[in-house]
């Protein structure tokens, strides 16, 4: 755990982020706290610009305020967590990631995400989909470096290459695979570039 939190105030955070939406009645459930511990936490969230509430009718619902700094820093460590998590399930990955780390600024890489069933449903032999976003749209170069950044692992490797822009334009369709990607993903570099461009 980065954040240095209490637990439950840590758990509640991860779950509206991870939901990217919920109401205040099955998140306090989820958590197993008191609604008196519950408020507290969730009224000093809000006023820290960390969580934001709507109401849709009597439904309060709470969501990630990914438009502040405060939101942002938070769910980028979030997101660094996640990524120390899964390399923590996955060591094999390691050498691979210090590889990528390495060249990004070389390919001119932005950011790379992990994302489908092979990240949360931990189907060993599922495909491993990365998200690269990077200036350099060479598909082929990108391609061929991340499979040898990752030859020690049996998965197969399928990459989409898409920059700034394209990404913006991607998540703005609303499409499945834009939630699937945001349901099912880690971000292996530069967590905060991807807060940034999911706000």
């Amino acid at each position: 755990m980065i954040l240095p939190i209490s637990k439950s105030r840590h758990k509640m955070l991860r779950l509206i982020y991870s939901t990217r939406g919920i109401k205040i009645s099955r998140l306090l459930r989820q958590l197993g706290i008191s609604q008196k511990i519950g408020y507290a936490h969730l009224d000093e969230l809000i006023k820290s610009g960390i969580i934001a509430e709507s109401r849709a009718g009597s439904i309060r619902l709470l969501k990630p305020e990914l438009n502040s700094e405060a939101g942002q820093l938070i769910y980028s460590l979030i997101e660094k967590e996640n990524y120390y998590e899964f390399l923590s399930i996955y060591p094999e990955f390691s050498k691979g990631v210090l590889i990528i780390k390495d060249n990004c600024h070389r390919l001119k890489i932005k950011s790379i995400i992990f994302f489908g069933s092979f990240v949360n449903e931990r189907e060993e032999d599922a495909n491993i989909n990365i998200l690269v976003l990077s200036d350099n749209l060479n598909k082929e170069q990108v391609i061929n470096f991340l499979k040898h950044a990752f030859s020690d692992v049996k998965n197969a490797i399928t990459a989409r290459i898409m920059n700034k822009e394209m990404f913006l334009k991607f998540k703005n369709t609303k499409s499945d695979l834009y939630d699937k990607l945001f349901e099912n993903h880690i971000v292996i570099h530069n967590q905060s570039l991807f807060v940034n461009l999911i706000t």
